[in-house]
């Protein structure tokens, strides 16, 4: 792909493994790009990197769409298990559906959760999940909805899941302070070892050299004494 157009590829393995030591394995993924077909190993998490990005390939919002909302579909893969609300969109276009939803008492609208998603690319434009079952809470419905099929995203992720993936986003992001501060504290406790080593090597060749020196004085003490016999020996033999 280009930088304007990346190209997308699918991850065909993930690391089982803690490669970093920070608790959460998943460090490194393998992906198969499908325009090249070249498969290359990725971080995505390994010492705080993260080289890869979930695509959303070319669905894009249409005019009049609400760009305040995160919608299934384009900001947000569904998932099982997702809390959903109805789209603004989907209130203003077919406004009937919010009989399936319902409402508090304030007037809030009412929330439910994805419990089925389509595995097939319905409409052909390369994209999984087009369409969704939601059950909602409030008045039991279980009813499926558009979330990709032919341009149509009737849900939009409630407020609650955006602050746990801005939770999330921030623990990756702690993640990245934590390995850093690991690789930081693996360095400084190299350099104090490193360092205890060369006082350590110091300390050996002083007491080396004191070594040295002591045998130097001892030689000179014998060779003065063995001179000093020598000369007596001479005078007694006179």
């Amino acid at each position: 792909g280009t930088l304007e157009e990346p190209g997308v590829g699918i991850i065909s393995w993930v690391d089982p493994e803690d490669a970093d030591g920070d608790g959460i394995i998943g460090d490194i993924c393998e992906v198969q790009w499908q325009k090249t077909g070249i498969k290359g190993d990725y971080r995505t998490g390994f010492e705080g990197d993260f080289r890869l990005a979930l695509s959303m390939g070319n669905r894009k919002r249409r005019e009049g769409q609400d760009i305040g909302e995160n919608l299934v579909g384009i900001d947000a893969h569904p998932l099982l298990g997702m809390r959903v609300v109805l789209s603004h969109e989907t209130l203003r276009d077919v406004p009937e559906l919010l009989m399936d939803s319902g409402t508090s008492s304030s007037g809030m609208l009412g929330s439910g959760i994805i419990t089925w998603i389509d595995e097939e690319d319905t409409d052909g434009d390369g994209h999984t999940g087009d369409v969704c079952q939601v059950e909602w809470e409030r008045t039991r419905v279980k009813a499926k909805y558009d979330t990709g099929l032919d341009g149509n995203f009737r849900l939009a992720v409630t407020v609650p899941l955006q602050q746990e993936e801005a939770g999330i986003s921030l623990q990756k992001v702690f993640r990245g302070h934590r390995s850093r501060r690991v690789l930081r504290n693996s360095l400084i406790a190299k350099f104090l070892q490193e360092r205890e080593m060369e006082e350590v090597y110091a300390r050996f060749v002083c007491v080396l050299q004191l070594q040295c020196a002591a045998r130097s004085r001892q030689a000179r003490l014998r060779l003065a004494f063995e001179k000093q016999s020598a000369g007596i020996n001479a005078r007694e033999a006179l």
